[in-house]
């Protein structure tokens, strides 16, 4: 049996195949770049399956639409533009509900659902696409499609659904760094309010004073921050000590134990406007 369009036989085009999802694999563990990762992987199922038009659709949060992210085929602009509903009545919706690679031989003579006007207008009758499935949830689908009748086998539906999972192994992958990147840069904004302390208003004194309770949060101490205890007004701007120090004192029978702040600026503390 011979390929479809590169002559060799099929055996050849799977091997193609399974070198190419490999390689794959290989980018997406050192991938940064999700975007750049996507469009790699829409130019290769395009070269190695072969087909005219290849695309990533993502599942918007609102999950009525998708939009297409990445692909090779489609006209100049659509890219990240390109808006596509995600009702069960499309393919794309139908797709997402799946768990298995969809494939339609002809698409002008499909019932199970409509097909998109985009895909009409870039000439596609036949194509198959899979759910990208992301800690069990859809992200997105990934689509190939072909410009002229054609019946894609359980071979071609094995080869879509292993780079789909190559990508949602790395989006999830990505989503995690973020996450734990988003919370170093949490943890260094909001260091600095331990340097707040705990401020107690004392009736006797009629002043605030400091306990070092603030710190529990923190896992540190008062002495461990380098300053004496008179510096703890520091982090908060000039304009704002005043009206700290008065709230505080106004705060008769409770301890504040939290500084609501507004904006942090270079590192100082703008308070809440009351």
């Amino acid at each position: 049996m011979h390929d479809r369009k590169y002559g060799g036989s099929r055996g050849q085009l799977l091997l193609r195949q399974l070198r190419a999802v490999a390689q794959l694999g290989q980018d997406a563990t050192r991938s940064t770049n999700l975007v750049s990762l996507l469009q790699r992987a829409t130019e290769l199922v395009a070269l190695e399956q072969p087909v005219e038009l290849c695309g990533v659709l993502q599942l918007m949060p609102d999950r009525t639409h998708l939009v297409l992210v990445a692909g090779v085929g489609w006209a100049d602009g659509l890219a990240g533009a390109a808006r596509l509903d995600a009702d069960v009545q499309s393919q794309a919706g139908f797709t997402l509900l799946e768990r298995e690679t969809v494939l339609v031989d002809d698409l002008l003579r499909e019932r199970r659902f409509s097909a998109s006007p985009l895909l009409l207008e870039h000439g596609a009758r036949s194509g198959m696409g899979i759910a990208i499935l992301v800690s069990g949830r859809p992200w997105g689908v990934l689509g190939a499609h072909a410009c002229s009748v054609r019946r894609f086998t359980q071979d071609d539906a094995q080869f879509l659904r292993s780079v789909a999972q190559i990508l949602a192994a790395t989006i999830e992958r990505l989503a995690m760094q973020q996450a734990v990147l988003d919370s170093i840069r949490q943890r260094r904004e909001l260091q600095p309010i331990a340097d707040l302390e705990s401020w107690v208003h004392d009736p006797v004194t009629d002043r605030p004073t400091c306990s070092d309770q603030g710190f529990t949060p923190f896992r540190t101490r008062p002495q461990r921050l380098g300053g004496r205890k008179g510096h703890s007004l520091a982090p908060v701007l000039p304009q704002d000590r005043e009206r700290y120090v008065a709230a505080m004192r106004a705060d008769t029978d409770q301890r504040v134990d939290v500084v609501r702040v507004s904006a942090i600026v270079n590192g100082r503390f703008s308070l809440i406007a009351p």
